[in-house]
């Protein structure tokens, strides 16, 4: 078996260590991938040649995954080996499969995660925070008067707006475990492991204040902008489910909405279950 990236660069070359460290530099700061021939330090001093690939996996328009693989293409304890054009093509066959699990798990217009991704992540967040008993918020959030815009200025500047959004959410959130994502037309989610109820609201607020900011005309609007709603639920995820927090941030939203939009409802959710009916 092959050893882990990290692990590997141990046993390379001090040559190919430092070539190795740069085009993996290089990868993260363009959210690409390589493919090279490399040699890795027997402990007899001879070496052994390796093709070594590396891809970066983004989530909300940041990498924060970086995917390693290293195939042995010289003779492996006197067995026969894969020949180094037979490893490179899988290497090449590797890095084509992430990149299109890549881009089945993002939103190509905005480079958010998609719904399949935010459906991933949920459960595991949830999970996480009730292995550390940490409180979990979940952000619902929705362009104000979204088709009326389209109507108005087409969907060309539909798409710009939602890019918009997109930049913006992906600006403001800054620590490793925070996620946003895409729903599906003008709908966006964001996850927030170990935040409660303060912190998601003064979050929620952040995004609100900035959007508007862009002062992205909407001559539909009463303000004479675009403008979101956004529905903040959290939680203690021992009592709760995923499909419910979903539903409490939606009922949030919906009350946002009905309250006169460009605004946020928010809701902090216990284990009683008229919590959940509140707005409905």
């Amino acid at each position: 078996p092959t050893p882990e990236l990290p692990q590997a660069l141990a046993f390379l070359t001090m040559g190919d260590q430092c070539l190795l460290l740069s085009l993996i530099d290089q990868a993260i700061s363009t959210s690409g991938s390589f493919c090279v021939s490399l040699e890795l330090s027997c402990p007899d001093g001879s070496t052994r040649p390796v093709i070594c690939s590396a891809t970066v996996m983004i989530v909300g328009g940041k990498p924060v995954h970086l995917f390693g693989t290293m195939i042995e293409t010289g003779p492996l304890d006197n067995a026969p080996n894969m020949t180094k054009d037979a490893a490179e093509m899988l290497v090449h066959l590797i890095i084509a499969n992430r990149d299109l699990e890549q881009l089945a798990l993002h939103d190509e217009l905005t480079g958010l995660a998609n719904r399949r991704r935010f459906n991933d992540i949920l459960p595991s967040q949830i999970e996480t925070a009730r292995r550390t008993g940490q409180e979990l918020s979940l952000i619902l959030i929705d362009i104000d008067d979204f088709k009326s815009y389209n109507d108005h200025h087409g969907h060309p500047a539909g798409d710009d707006a939602l890019r918009a959004l997109g930049t913006l959410l992906n600006g403001i959130l800054r620590r490793a475990g925070d996620f946003a994502a895409r729903l599906g037309g003008e709908e966006f989610a964001i996850v927030l492991p170990t935040t409660g109820i303060a912190g998601a609201v003064a979050l929620a607020e952040r995004m609100r204040r900035e959007f508007a900011g862009l002062r992205i005309s909407h001559t539909g609007n009463s303000s004479g902008v675009l403008t979101i709603s956004l529905g903040v639920a959290v939680t203690d995820p021992s009592i709760i489910t995923g499909k419910m927090l979903i539903e409490a941030a939606d009922q949030m939203l919906y009350r946002a909405k009905r309250n006169g939009r460009d605004r946020i409802g928010n809701l902090t959710l216990s284990s009683h279950p008229a919590d959940l009916h509140i707005v409905r």
